[in-house]
């Protein structure tokens, strides 16, 4: 009888340099194994697969974090199947050989269907399914229950912050500061010292996005007197996320004012 029961503990955003583990010389694919391991790291739980199997897997990059893993009587491949699927990982089979990475579209539309679900945990799939860093504080203990289709890792956060009553920082900012977003306590709850810090970085945000805008504009205007359709359209659409993302940084930093100017009332 197979069973198995998968939880991820604690998620630390550091990337993880590739590992590859081929410890048996003779492949067994069909024996099946057991799994039982408490608060390893990804890493290892690939290893005792590939010293089980014969089976050779590479790990390209996800970030380290903790995990359970007890599985009964189950292929070595299809425990690989059921880690990677678990947190989200992508499973590329490659002449035999398993490589095992994040996925890396952060606009990708992902379905998921969360269940009580720890918000540690939520984190960690949704960045493997995006590429994403999704940082949530380490003392949070809410659980998270939602089914969602269609939509980015972005638009899921949001989705979730608002059931537990958080916010999602770093999202409109992901062109200017990388790919890691935070979720964090609501405005009311965040300190004077960390809002402030943060009103500062969103203006910084703002200044080097517009900057960018400006320097894309200057770039479409070239194209179209070249008659260089497809580069001014291109630089159009940029124009247009730019726009986007800078309306929203504005309504950012005017939340951040506002809460502010509370404060100093009271």
């Amino acid at each position: 009888m197979k069973t198995f029961a998968l939880a991820c503990l604690v998620m630390v955003c550091l990337l993880s340099p590739p590992v590859a583990a081929q410890e048996k010389e003779v492949r067994d694919l069909e024996t099946p194994i057991t799994i039982d391991i408490v608060k390893k790291d990804i890493a290892e739980v690939m290893r005792f697969i590939a010293q089980k199997s014969g089976l050779t897997i590479t790990l390209k990059g996800p970030p380290k974090f903790e995990v359970t893993v007890m599985l009964r009587d189950i292929k070595p491949v299809d425990a690989l199947k059921a880690v990677c699927k678990a947190y989200g990982l992508e499973l590329v089979e490659e002449d035999g050989d398993y490589i095992v990475k994040r996925h890396s579209d952060p606009d990708a539309l992902l379905s998921v269907e969360f269940e009580d679900t720890p918000l540690g945990d939520v984190a960690i799939k949704l960045g493997n399914l995006s590429g994403l860093n999704v940082r949530v504080p380490s003392n949070a203990k809410d659980t998270v229950t939602l089914s969602v289709t269609d939509q980015t890792a972005v638009q899921i956060l949001r989705l979730i912050c608002d059931l537990v009553d958080m916010r999602l920082a770093g999202a409109n900012r992901l062109l200017v500061a990388g790919s890691t977003v935070d979720v964090r306590p609501s405005l009311s709850d965040t300190p004077e010292l960390d809002l402030r810090r943060e009103l500062e970085e969103a203006k910084s945000d703002q200044e080097s996005l517009d900057m960018r805008r400006q320097i894309t504009q200057v770039a479409r205007d070239g194209a179209r007197e070249l008659g260089d359709d497809a580069s001014a359209a291109a630089a159009e659409r940029d124009i247009e996320k730019f726009d986007g993302i800078l309306k929203a940084l504005a309504a950012e930093i005017a939340e951040f004012e506002a809460e502010l100017a509370k404060r100093k009332q009271d």
